[in-house]
Order: C-alpha cells, then structure tokens, then sequence
C-alpha cells in the first residue's frame, strides 16, 4: 500500500515537471503588431546541455530598426518529444516579428 502511495506521487509529481511550458519575448520596438516573418525550430541534443544557437534577427528583418520582437519558447509537445528520445532529441521553436 505504502508503494503504490509513493508511486503515485512519483508519477504526479514528474508529470508536473515535464508538463511546462516557457515563453520568452523580447520586444525591441515599443509599437505592437509586425508581421511574422520567421517561425521555425532549432534542435538540441542532450537535452540542450553546453549548446547554443543564435538567431540574428536583423539579417531577418532586413536591419535591427524593423525587429519587432524575437520569442522563444518551450511547448508541450517539445517537451513530450525530449521526453520520449529521453532528451536525445530536444527542439524548441522561435519567431521573429518585423515592423
């Protein structure tokens, strides 16, 4: 009885921990709106241990003065997939919006 307990906290507790999301925006202009003009995904291995990769938003947009905003994020469903590859396989996506 006492494992079946501590399984189960276990299971709900590692459920509450992969199940997260993150977003992060960084809005360069103070006007809102911009088109969507890059939405794509970047690929980490490992779980996305001692790797970066950079997106350079200007080149995208044309010049630093049209960014709008650059967002990245985390869903679920990388998250699912990082998951099932036991983090192997990790994407996460981002977009840039131009003014």
């Amino acid at each position: 009885m006492k494992t079946t307990k501590l399984f189960t906290v276990i299971l709900l507790s590692s459920t509450l921990l992969i199940s997260a999301c993150a977003d992060k925006q960084i809005f360069v202009l103070k006007r809102g709106g911009g088109s969507l003009v890059e939405d794509a995904r970047h690929t980490f291995h490992f779980g996305g241990i001692g790797q970066s990769q950079s997106v350079n938003a200007a080149a995208i947009c044309g010049s630093a003065e049209r960014i709008v905003s650059v967002e990245a994020e985390d869903t679920f469903i990388n998250g699912l997939i990082g998951l099932i590859t036991l983090t192997i396989y990790t994407p996460r996506q981002y977009r840039v919006r131009c003014g």
